[in-house]
Order: structure tokens, then C-alpha cells, then sequence
């Protein structure tokens, strides 16, 4: 077994934790697993009795599996692939769902784990999560990857029309809504430019439609549609300069603990309804100073809604594939943001423990202080549209005041109905990334909280 350090960061989001107003915030990818803790442990109160209904007598873990969320709507129920679960350090069990979504099985131990299977119908997109947990977590609430739940596609519809009153400066339009953000060169003419967008899906949303003279420069002027129904193609001409239009002001985001060489990609969203919105983040981050001081538009009070939140995503990396920091925060009204990069971690140490039945490794990396989670993420991959992986969670209950995280995969290929297609395939580097995710703390009528991530190439 070869291992060696690699640097960079998933370029997707992952939300994670109980982080508020971030639940189901996602921005797909490859080595970006949806899969993420929704719930806190209980209170304390009377556990459920499930002996009526044929599911186990006394007190039960329930494990709830949701959809992938998509808006601010709570996600429907989804069942899992294949599950199975373990007591404390006795044998995986098999585990089928009580009904849609919803997995219980007794509570008679310390310690629990419940392994989730989502593999597309071919097998080409799989991921088997492995979430440990200690039984002062009795209900447990996590969202499914999307091929575990196949849905059905959206109807998608195309908005078209003009803008009027145009800067005749403007070369750049930027669009957004609950479940986008994108951006487009703007030709204009006279002060009329003519747009399309595409892929938007049916509901009834918010759009914002902002101007910039350059595509890195900030925003000059914004109009927020609210209420507007897509069920069709439609045309919407906007007037830029009319009632319903703005300039933006900004304030400050001043980006510390940036090192020698990293990319900073810090992206803040003006979202209503979703987790996207209209860019309002910096497009243009300056390699030196090491610790940027920039700006990001905001949106004025008489323009706002009680609902519209701005969502940030910055990122300080090397290399785009595979680990890096991130700060993730969301709040209702600006202010001057200065934020702090976690520290770098060191790689973590990887060992092959098993070739067969199944490929397993060992992951061993130090606890990050504070933190809510850790997570280790295991990828092997043939083609671009071929991908395994393990997926392992940990809540700081279930490390115990321990300085190192030791994750084994676990051994499931000989549990009737599982399927070796979920195997990691031998003989291909696979990747190993571990990360820990700080508590969540207030920031203004928000939350933040601070990931760092650190992964190694692996050739069993």
C-alpha cells in the first residue's frame, strides 16, 4: 500500500450538521456526499416504544432517512438501498425499513452504527454511509444521496425577454433563484439587452437579476421579482432602472488565517426560498495581502423579506479535488464580516486492512478541537460516471474525549443482500479524505460555522 499527502478541497458543498438556516444546502460534485446529520440528540424525554406495529419492543433508535433537499420545504421520506446495523462492537445485523424512510432497532448497548447503502440502478453511483453514534442519541435524521432516491425529474422551463434601461458600461448579467445562480455575458444596445434563461424548473419563486460592468466587478444594479409562477415558457421584461430596481452597497469581508499559495474562493449567495440566490459575493480575489480584505454587495432593507437569507461558502484550498477549509455561514442582515480560516490539518495515516472479501481501510487523524462531527470519505473511481465510496460520521459523544479519530471500515460484503458492486474496487487509487466540523456558533441573526478537510492518494 502506497499513501501519499495530497492538498485542494471538494469544490461542492456539503452542509453539514444542525447549522441553522443551511439545512439542505447542496451544490452537487463528485466526492461530496449528501448524506448529512439533520437532528440534535433528544432531550431527554420518554424514548418510543415500538413493540406495537411489529417493530421491536422497548426503547428503539429511530433512524429517519430523508430525500435530498432542495428549498427551504422539509424533504419527504426516502428509504435507503440496503441498511444494516451494530450494538457496540457485536455483528452487523441486517436492517429493513418499518416503513418508507423510517429504520428503528433496540437500544440495548452504549454505542450503535447503521450502515445506508444509496447506489444508482446500474451500480455506477454508490455510497455506503457508516454513521456512529453513542444511545444518548435515540432519533437520527439524515438526507439521502440522490441516487438513492430517484426522482423524478423536474418540468423545466425557459424565462426570456428584455432589459431595459441598461448602463450602457454593463457587460454581465447575473441570475439567480432558489435552486440557481448563474451568470452570462449581456450584450446591449441603446440601453436594451436581450436574455434567456434556461433549466429553470416549475414553483413559484423569487428571480434576481443583477448587472456588473465586468464579471469581476461588484454588482451596479439588482431587481427582485417576487412571487413569479414558472409553469411554462414565459416572458418577463425587466426595467432595470424602474421602481422595483436598486443599486447595491457592500460591506466588508475581511478573510484571515489564508495561506502561501491557497486559492480563495469565497462565494455568498443573496438567497429567498433556497439555497441559491443572485451572486453577491467578491469575483475577484487578489493573491496578496495573505489575508484579503474585500467586499460583497448587499441588499437594501425596504428590498428585503423576512425569509431572505445571505448563505456564504468560502474556501481556502490548493487543489480543488480533494481537502481544504471552509467557512459556511448564513444570516438575515449584513454587516462586516471577519472571519477566520481554520489551521491546516495534517494528512491522515491510511492503511489497507483487508483486500477481500471487500477493499477496507483504516483511517487514523487527529480530533479537531470544538468540533460537532468528523467525517472520512473514501472514493474509487474507473471513469468520471463510476464512482464508489464509504462514507464514516462520528459526533464528538461517540469519540469520547479521544485525541484521535480511528475509523475501520467495516466489514458488510458477507450480510445477506449486499451487493460487491458497493465494494471500493482494488487495484485502483482511491482517494481518503477526513475532516472535522466545528460546533456551530451565533454570527449577527445567523450561524457559522468552520470545516478543515486533509486527504491522501492510496494505491492497495
Amino acid at each position: 500500500m502506497l499513501a501519499r499527502p495530497f492538498l485542494g478541497s471538494v469544490t461542492a458543498l456539503c452542509v453539514v450538521g444542525t447549522l441553522a438556516g443551511l439545512a439542505g444546502l447542496t451544490m452537487g460534485g463528485s466526492g461530496c456526499s449528501d448524506d448529512m446529520e439533520v437532528t440534535s440528540p433528544p432531550d431527554g424525554g420518554d424514548l418510543p416504544d415500538a413493540g406495537e406495529g411489529g417493530g421491536p419492543s422497548g426503547p428503539v433508535i429511530t433512524v429517519t432517512t430523508l430525500a435530498p433537499a432542495s428549498t427551504t420545504a422539509p424533504p419527504p421520506k426516502a428509504s435507503a438501498t440496503w441498511a444494516a446495523y451494530r450494538l457496540d462492537e457485536g455483528a452487523w445485523l441486517p436492517l429493513a425499513a418499518a416503513s418508507t424512510g423510517t429504520y428503528t432497532f433496540p437500544v440495548a448497548a452504549a454505542r450503535w452504527a447503521v450502515a445506508l447503502v444509496c447506489a444508482s440502478e446500474d451500480n455506477t453511483l454508490t455510497t455506503v454511509h457508516v454513521h456512529r453514534r453513542t444511545s444518548a442519541t435515540t432519533s437520527f435524521e439524515v438526507a439521502l444521496d440522490a441516487q438513492c432516491t430517484t426522482p423524478t425529474p423536474p418540468d423545466e422551463f425557459a424565462l426570456m425577454g428584455k432589459l431595459t434601461g441598461v448602463p450602457a458600461t454593463t457587460q454581465w448579467l447575473d441570475f439567480g433563484y432558489a435552486r440557481d445562480s448563474r451568470g452570462v455575458t449581456l450584450p446591449v444596445n441603446a440601453g436594451v439587452a436581450a436574455y434567456e434563461e434556461v433549466g429553470i424548473e416549475s414553483g413559484t419563486w423569487d428571480l434576481a437579476f443583477g448587472l456588473r460592468d465586468d464579471p469581476g466587478q461588484a454588482l451596479t444594479r439588482v431587481v427582485i421579482r417576487r412571487g413569479e409562477a414558472v409553469a411554462a415558457d414565459r416572458t418577463i421584461d425587466v426595467d432595470v432602472a424602474g421602481p422595483l430596481s436598486f443599486v447595491p452597497s457592500s460591506r466588508a469581508l475581511l478573510l484571515r488565517g489564508v495561506l502561501a499559495g491557497d486559492n480563495v474562493s469565497p462565494k455568498i449567495y443573496y438567497a429567498a426560498g433556497g439555497p441559491f440566490g443572485i451572486d453577491v459575493g467578491p469575483q475577484d480575489v487578489p493573491q496578496a495581502p495573505p489575508d484579503p480584505a474585500l467586499r460583497y454587495s448587499t441588499i437594501p432593507e425596504a428590498s428585503q423579506v423576512a425569509g431572505d437569507r445571505y448563505r456564504g461558502v468560502l474556501v481556502a484550498e490548493k487543489d480543488r479535488r480533494t481537502d481544504g477549509r471552509t467557512i459556511m455561514f448564513d444570516l438575515h442582515s449584513a454587516l462586516d464580516l471577519d472571519l477566520t480560516f481554520l489551521p491546516d490539518a495534517p494528512p491522515p495515516a491510511v492503511t489497507v486492512v483487508a483486500m477481500a472479501p471487500q477493499l477496507r481501510f483504516e483511517t487514523k487523524f487527529p480530533v479537531l478541537a470544538n468540533a460537532v462531527r468528523h467525517e472520512v470519505l473514501a472514493e474509487t473511481s474507473t471513469n468520471r460516471r463510476t464512482v464508489h465510496a464509504w462514507h464514516a460520521t462520528y459526533d464528538a459523544a461517540s469519540l469520547a474525549g479521544a485525541t484521535e479519530v480511528v475509523d475501520t471500515m467495516p466489514e458488510l460484503a458477507s450480510l445477506p443482500g449486499w451487493n460487491t458492486a458497493w465494494n471500493l474496487v482494488p487495484g485502483v487509487t482511491a482517494t481518503v479524505r477526513a475532516t472535522g466540523y466545528e460546533t456551530p456558533g451565533p454570527l449577527s441573526d445567523g450561524t457559522m460555522q468552520r470545516s478543515v478537510a486533509k486527504g491522501v492518494f492510496v494505491a492497495p
